[in-house]
């Protein structure tokens, strides 16, 4: 809702200014306008929400079912081709609802404009299983996706072909073949995703390098790309003369075939939108207003599809030409001239809106971004203008395609080369973690109120007769105090909560990840692997960790070496994340897993530690100890041999069982008797085979974990071993019904949170014991 409340006050700020600047009749025509387009705005959204909701009804993950509808889009994967349905309907059993789109992934050729009906299975969309994971469910949802769709067999109802859209997605793909036979992979990657907006080349590699640096809006179709192809094909026309009404025209139909071509994304239509009205504008002999183009841009999005609001590319595309408006006021009110200067003040008042929302849903923020910038933005006109010139004349005859292509990928090695450089750089990326949304919000008010106070200030500034160096001064006395004042607010707003005791059971599908943080602020995991969730460190375990902010680990505590237990903490060691201690039992199977993982830990500079049965680590907060295996009960084998911990905080005690069974277990009572627990994280994933009703009745939890996978093949959690649990009085949290699962203490209880509530999970995300 914090959306709506934003708008709201947007609204009212902007209304109460175009009173002041229109007087009070116009004043008020223009806010009752605007707010009964935001009520019905709001209404719209209802609808489409409810909508959603009875498609989302009725679908099961993996369900036979049938959709039909209309090509509106296609995209060539790897695999098989990507088909986006519009004007749809979902079938399942008897029932039959209409749907927004729907992804179809079909091996079947067919063209933009037919009418298909597809039988095939449903895959449902995916929230985000842990914090800082991607979220695909909001997504798709915010592209106006109601879900995926695998199709096996097609019928045509209507094989009518909109033949300019199918002429273009033809053409495009020769443009990007073009690009890799004269380009290469990795540079045609880049390449076809800034001119044509298709990424399906475009390397992870590559990607990330332009994330980290700061530089991953050029890969976006946005204004530089409008500006560049519909203002300079206006401005040729204009050279020749031709009428202001015919060129305007000519202008538009240029910049939305290249709509078009790109996929039409949403900083896409936000750009062509703008560019449209400002031609309009020339045309009806009116001025254009950016904010006044911003807003109508935002109603029309917004009413096309409701959800597209909590889509980032959306929100940093308005943002960022919000940062140019306010650029504007800043060049004024400080009597900024052209040149080194008002680049910086532009590049630095984008960065200053953007950089928040960045931080918010990426944890991380590139250090020198400004600066690289600099170096970069001046000459990506140049790149697109050669990759578009070069790939036009590579369609009448690929040899006069060659320089111009050739130029740009020049000039993207150099791209890669100044990103690869400024990484280098000691601090080159901040990671923040997420920041709380209230110090967001602040920090945009505080930001508006700097601009307003600017923008106020600057008429009474100029009145004054001063001598020119006095001036100067005065303004460079200002910049200073308003940077260094940005700089506190930015300071502020990026401070993540103080350091408190938390356990975070982490959903890495059919395996283990936990993270402890401790209230001294030191860093703990135990285990981190998964046989079932494909490169589970870099896509659930890393993203985690930038959410909470955590620049390095501690020591992560290794129960043994299976690869559910391990291979995503060696995906992380080979990505070069900060650990500074691996920590073993000393009688953990020594066999070629654990040596491979020993030997790369100590290459990354990672100390390895052995603890004896008793050992343990403590800081001010919290205390680890081992508990088993001992020198008498070590057997020889991974899972018997895990690595048993006790957590101990305050009055709260926990006990992490790794892999053992129920020989263990026994071996575990008769060694240590009765030990009450708080939290128990159930051995071997829940197995029948672990998680004696004789050891869970000595432990006497209030509350069990099981971390596995989701239909895994194994049977975990064993249907005995959960009724052992029940039987006890525990509180069972699985990871496939609550994703990751937060343990905290709060005013001395035991306070237990899942981040997803899904089918068959009782509502209330918050239990306290």
């Amino acid at each position: 809702m914090w959306i709506f409340l934003l708008s709201a006050i947007f609204l009212a700020c902007h209304s109460y200014l175009r009173w002041k600047k229109r007087g009070s009749v116009q004043g008020i025509v223009y806010a009752v306008t605007f707010s009964v387009i935001f009520v019905l705005g709001i209404c719209h959204m209802q609808n489409a929400i409810k909508s959603h909701q009875a498609v989302e009804s009725l679908l099961e993950d993996g369900e036979k079912a049938a959709v039909w509808g209309t090509v509106s889009k296609k995209e060539e994967g790897a695999k098989s081709t990507k088909i986006y349905l519009k004007h749809c309907y979902l079938r399942v059993e008897e029932k039959q609802l209409p749907c927004r789109q729907i992804l179809v992934y079909l091996n079947t050729d067919v063209s933009v404009g037919n009418i298909i009906y597809v039988n095939g299975t449903v895959k449902t969309l995916e929230p985000a299983r842990n914090e800082g994971n991607f979220d695909e469910k909001n997504f798709y949802e915010s592209q106006g996706t109601d879900f995926k769709f695998y199709g096996e067999n097609v019928q045509f109802i209507s094989r009518d072909t909109d033949r300019f859209a199918e002429f273009l997605y033809q053409k495009k793909r020769e443009v990007i073949q073009l690009y890799q036979k004269t380009m290469g992979a990795e540079t045609a990657g880049v390449l076809s995703t800034m001119v044509l907006g298709d990424r399906q080349l475009l390397e992870p590699e590559i990607k990330s390098l332009y994330q980290k640096t700061g530089i991953s809006h050029i890969l976006a179709i946005s204004g530089l790309h409008v500006s560049i192809i519909g203002m300079g094909f206006y401005k040729m026309l204009q050279k020749q003369r031709v009428p202001l009404l015919l060129r305007s025209t000519l202008s538009a139909v240029a910049i939305l075939v290249f709509a078009v071509l790109s996929g039409a994304g949403v900083s896409t239509k936000r750009a062509v939108l703008m560019f449209l009205l400002l031609l309009l504008g020339g045309v009806i002999g009116r001025s254009y207003d950016s904010l006044t183009g911003l807003a109508l841009a935002a109603i029309f999005l917004l009413w096309e599809n409701p959800f597209v609001y909590a889509y980032t590319g959306f929100i940093l595309s308005f943002l960022a030409v919000l940062g140019v408006d306010a650029s504007v006021i800043l060049l004024k009110s400080m009597d900024i001239q052209k040149g080194i200067r008002e680049q910086i003040c532009v590049s630095g008042c984008i960065q200053a809106f953007t950089i928040p929302v960045i931080a918010y849903y990426y944890f991380e923020l590139p250090t020198y971004v400004i600066f690289i910038n600099l170096l970069i933005l001046p000459t990506t006109g140049v790149v697109l203008f050669l990759g578009i010139f070069g790939g036009l004349l590579g369609l009448l005859y690929p040899v006069l395609g060659f320089l111009p292509l050739q130029g740009a990928k020049g000039m993207l090695l150099l791209y890669q080369s100044l990103c690869r450089l400024f990484l280098k750089l000691p601090g080159a990326v901040w990671t923040t973690g997420k920041p709380r949304l209230q110090r967001l919000i602040f920090y945009y008010v505080v930001l508006a109120a700097i601009l307003t106070w600017l923008w106020y200030g600057k008429k009474p500034q100029r009145k004054l007769k001063t001598e020119l160096n006095n001036r100067l001064e005065n303004h460079r006395l200002k910049r200073i105090a308003l940077t260094l004042f940005y700089l506190g607010l930015l300071t502020f707003s990026m401070q993540k909560e103080g350091k408190r005791f938390q356990i975070q059971v982490l959903d890495v599908g059919q395996g283990d990840g936990i993270y402890i943080e401790s209230d001294a602020g030191t860093e703990i995991f135990v285990d981190g692997g998964s046989v079932d969730v494909s490169e589970v460190g870099k896509y659930r375990i890393q993203p985690f960790l930038k959410s909470h902010g955590v620049k390095e680990v501690d020591y992560w505590f290794v129960s043994h070496c299976d690869a559910d237990h391990c291979n995503g903490l060696m995906e992380l060691l080979e990505a070069d994340v900060p650990i500074k201690h691996l920590v073993f039992s000393k009688y953990v199977l020594r066999d070629e897993a654990q040596e491979e993982l020993v030997a790369l830990a100590k290459r990354k500079g990672c100390q390895v530690l052995y603890l004896e049965e008793g050992e343990c680590f403590r800081d001010a907060s919290v205390r680890i100890q081992a508990m088993y295996p001992s020198e008498k009960s070590v057997e020889g084998e991974r899972n018997a041999d895990s690595l048993v911990l006790l957590l101990e905080h305050e009055a709260f005690r926990g006990l992490l069982t790794g892999d053992i069974g129920q020989e263990q277990e026994k071996k575990f009572i008769e060694a240590y008797g009765n030990m009450k627990i708080d939290w128990y994280k159930a051995a071997h994933h829940g197995s029948k085979t672990s998680n004696s009703k004789e050891f869970l009745e000595v432990l006497q939890p209030k509350l069990a974990t099981i971390s596995c996978g989701r239909n895994n093949s194994y049977g975990h959690p064993g249907k005995e071993a959960v009724e052992h649990m029940q039987d006890v009085g525990a509180e069972i949290f699985q990871t496939t019904e609550c994703g990751q699962i937060s343990i905290t203490q709060e005013d001395g209880k035991v306070c237990v949170r899942r981040l997803l509530k899904e089918k068959g999970v009782l509502g209330e995300t918050d239990e306290k014991k």
